[in-house]
């Protein structure tokens, strides 16, 4: 008469596993888009410093010499030496861009003029692990020197 009554629900095995599913594809997404950000911001810098290449050359064609005199570098975002080559670049790039991370701290590209005729602009990648290529003219704030991976013209 009475139908028997069955208990329904989930034991607490059943519900481990489940958590322990969903931590594991949420860790393999989690590195998944880290990467997939780091070379996303990798790219942003290459194109930037396409850009500041460009702007250089153009201010080359005119000149006749690259901009600012001297064989030593500059952290081209940070207010105290920026003047100089943002006055010089102005006219042929509107705006520096900044580092996509390290904007706020002023760790981002950096420009070398080696000679009238030549010159590096360099830029930290995250996705990519070069050697380091022996200039430690610029120093992060704090004083950590810079593994620059990226230089325009090319190693």
């Amino acid at each position: 008469m009475w139908a028997m009554r069955k208990d329904t629900g989930f034991t607490i095995v059943e519900l481990l596993i489940v958590v322990v599913v969903i931590g594991i594809l949420a860790a393999i997404v989690t590195v998944a888009y880290t990467g997939i950000s780091a070379n996303a911001r990798d790219g942003v810098r290459k194109s930037d410093i396409a850009n500041l290449a460009k702007a250089i050359e153009l201010y080359h064609a005119e000149n006749g010499v690259y901009p600012m005199s001297g064989g030593w570098c500059t952290q081209i975002s940070h207010p105290s030496h920026t003047a100089a080559f943002q006055a010089a670049i102005q006219p042929y790039l509107s705006k520096i861009t900044l580092d996509p991370q390290y904007a706020a701290t002023y760790q981002d590209y950096f420009y070398r003029r080696i000679s009238d005729s030549s010159y590096y602009l360099y830029a930290e990648l995250e996705g990519e692990d070069r050697p380091d290529d022996g200039f430690s003219g610029c120093s992060r704030i704090g004083g950590t020197d810079n593994e620059y991976d990226y230089r325009y013209p090319a190693f």
